[in-house]
């Protein structure tokens, strides 16, 4: 192990702030050797896995979930990063368990208003279920599509013309 992974492990459930009071990569670090899907079967070391929340004034916005096995932590920085009275939306950028992971997590903890993703309806997308994955919460979050949503009043949501995953754009 390198000295880098060393001191990247340390920072396992550091919030990283990126805009001082307004931008935030929250998450960790995953331990890596050769048992993830995504990585190599070689690599061995530290990677961390982000999600991100954007707060303006008492309005965050919480960009993904994070995968299951880090949403005790995201729900433990998003209680420390919000403000009490902060009105949360959750923007998903992909149907993809990295994405959506800990939704029911955030939802259970937090009263989330509203949840955001771009483009039309794609029944393989399964974005009309994401929020009763382990349980019901009806009337408590609604779904919204559209390439021109706003959220939390000024993230455009884009859906890119050219892309290789179904990937949404948020622009702030």
């Amino acid at each position: 192990m390198t000295s880098e992974s060393v001191a990247l492990a340390r920072g396992v459930d550091e919030i990283i702030e990126i805009v001082p009071g307004r931008l935030f990569a929250l998450g960790g670090v995953v331990e890596v050797h050769g048992d993830l899907s995504w990585a190599p079967a070689d690599l061995d070391g530290y990677q961390r896995i982000n999600c991100y929340l954007a707060v303006e004034g008492s309005v965050a916005t919480l960009v993904d979930t994070g995968v299951t096995a880090q949403q005790e932590v995201v729900v433990a920085q998003l209680t420390e990063l919000l403000p009490r009275d902060a009105e949360l939306a959750i923007f998903l950028t992909r149907s993809e368990y990295e994405c959506v992971g800990g939704i029911n997590a955030v939802t259970d903890t937090f009263p989330v208003t509203n949840i955001y993703t771009g483009g039309g309806l794609n029944p393989f997308d399964a974005f009309d279920v994401v929020t009763s994955l382990d349980r019901p919460r009806p009337g408590r979050v609604k779904v919204r599509r559209g390439d021109t949503t706003q959220v939390g009043g000024r993230v455009s949501i884009i859906s890119p013309l050219l892309r290789v995953l179904r990937t949404y754009w948020g622009f702030d």
